[in-house]
């Protein structure tokens, strides 16, 4: 899978599963590279809330978007 299907997945079961859901991002290279590892990881450990993995998935599209959009600049 790539992020973006990871992503798509997370959000389907967000509402059944917030716990599962930051899990499937948590490892990503992409929330690492984004910055996002060390707020995915707390909330792994202090326990995870639905709005919490929303913030995560919103910040981790923005900063896919934001690199693709340095990628194609030529």
């Amino acid at each position: 899978m790539n992020i973006r299907q990871i992503i798509e997945y997370a959000k389907r079961i967000l509402d059944e599963d917030p716990h599962l859901a930051n899990y499937m991002l948590r490892d990503t290279a992409e929330v690492r590279d984004a910055g996002l590892a060390d707020l995915s990881w707390a909330m792994h450990r202090e326990g995870v809330a639905k709005g919490d993995v929303i913030f995560l998935i919103e910040q981790l599209e923005k900063y896919l978007l934001d690199t693709e959009q340095v990628l194609q600049f030529p």
